[in-house]
């Protein structure tokens, strides 16, 4: 699995892409996604915008966001 995230100015186009593929999992409040190889595939095959993160910073990033 790959952890990435879609930039809001696209996300709309980017997100039914990719769930025209297969279900994708949101994991952090932010536009932060866990997505399958072959997801990973279609984007980079399709050029679309998109940034491979660290899932680990995202969950930190989630959890600082709901203790707020």
């Amino acid at each position: 699995m790959a952890t990435i995230r879609i930039p809001q100015e696209r996300w709309a186009e980017v997100w039914k892409f990719l769930t025209s593929i297969g279900p994708i999992t949101r994991i952090a409040s932010a536009p932060i996604y866990e997505i399958s190889p072959q997801h990973l595939e279609a984007l980079c095959h399709a050029g679309l915008p998109f940034e491979l993160v660290n899932p680990k910073a995202a969950e930190t990033r989630s959890a600082n966001a709901e203790g707020r």
